[in-house]
């Protein structure tokens, strides 16, 4: 028996639903020393050319969900979630925590349909 090899347009899809495009390590840096170039483009497409259509980013806090602005405009096949990691339930209390879920809300509404979830939602 022999595998066929199917053209790229037959076969399945992925949808990668746990990446953190916000870690900087895309930037080339480990553990606060640069080690490479950014490279986070070359990571996109190489997902890309093994048929990851579609990617759903994870965002800890509000800061990191402003940030990745620039790969909503940029992306389109790249969706996004807001919210408050666990860990980082603290950074509630330091700016308010009325305030903060009004700055997420805001943005989701700038940001549909590319923003699709709420979370993590700092409960711990």
């Amino acid at each position: 028996n022999k595998m066929e090899i199917l053209p790229m347009s037959q076969m399945p899809y992925y949808v990668d639903i746990g990446v953190n495009l916000n870690d900087d390590m895309f930037k080339g840096i480990y553990h606060g020393k640069k080690i490479h170039d950014e490279d986070l483009e070359g990571v996109i497409e190489r997902a890309s050319s093994f048929n990851v259509k579609y990617m759903i980013n994870l965002n800890g806090n509000l800061s990191e969900s402003i940030n990745n602005i620039l790969l909503l405009q940029k992306y389109s096949n790249i969706f996004h979630t807001v919210g408050v990691h666990p860990t980082r339930c603290m950074e509630l209390e330091v700016d308010g925590g009325f305030d903060y879920i009004e700055k997420l809300i805001d943005l989701i509404k700038c940001h549909q349909p590319q923003i699709i979830a709420i979370g993590e939602i700092g409960l711990g």
